[in-house]
């Protein structure tokens, strides 16, 4: 379900392992699941379809059927954030099962070309829908018309598949270096993978910020480029001693 409609941007959790098909260039260590664990997606918890399966004649939407009114408490605390009346509130919440539907659609036809989908609240409301290069010319059959108006394509470098599978690689070396990863997801909007690194960690290991933590990464993939963005302790950043 695409779950809290107030989180501004989509985030897909990765903690998979990378494929076979494409280790990186030397051997190295593997992950263990107590060294790190991923962040949750708040938005949207659907994982890509890695087959692509077009849909000959979609079936019809559902109508909502969340069962808010105006006076739902989810409703007036939205109406408030956002700055918008409580019918629009209502409106916009009660889309969610249908944009559900709508992404689960989306994957099962365009599989790996898929980059991810958001909600933007501000300034406008919209459902941006994104895919590695060309948008595909044929997905407003796959949008319900109550959405038409409110439904952006864009498109971006990486789908979500690419920047997963850097991601993990990434973990990897980092765990392997000793460091202490603290969360990974993909930052949906920015078309990134983002990997927490807790700097108290990089004592000892001849790194001193994000910036020397990319270069190391780059350096023994240089696929990552462009794909990964390092930070320190999540949101702040500690200096070192």
């Amino acid at each position: 379900m695409v779950g809290m409609i107030l989180v501004l941007v989509g985030l897909t959790a990765c903690g998979r392992k990378p494929p076979a098909s494409s280790p990186p260039q030397e051997p190295i260590p593997t992950a263990t699941s107590s060294q790190a664990q991923p962040l949750t997606s708040p938005l949207w918890g659907l994982s890509p379809l890695t087959t692509p399966r077009p849909l000959a004649t979609p079936t019809p939407f559902p109508w909502p059927t969340s069962g808010l009114t105006e006076d739902s408490p989810e409703v007036q605390a939205y109406a408030k954030k956002m700055h918008v009346s409580p019918q629009e509130a209502l409106r916009r919440l009660q889309w969610q099962d249908v944009i559900d539907v709508m992404d689960l659609r989306l994957r099962q036809a365009y599989g790996d070309r898929m980059a991810g989908i958001y909600i933007e609240h501000t300034p406008t409301y919209r459902v941006v829908v994104q895919f590695k290069g060309r948008v595909p010319p044929d997905v407003r059959r796959y949008v319900p018309q109550n959405l038409w108006d409110v439904v952006v394509f864009r498109p971006q470098a990486f789908s979500e598949k690419e920047l997963e599978d850097a991601q993990a690689r990434a973990v990897i070396w980092l765990q392997g270096l000793g460091l202490e990863v603290e969360a990974w997801y993909v930052d949906v909007q920015a078309n990134v993978a983002v990997i927490s690194v807790a700097s108290r960690s990089l004592k000892g290991t001849g790194l001193h910020s994000k910036e020397d933590i990319m270069a190391y990464l780059v350096q023994k993939d240089p696929s990552l480029a462009g794909k990964v963005m390092v930070v320190l302790d999540q949101i702040h950043e500690v200096p070192l001693d």
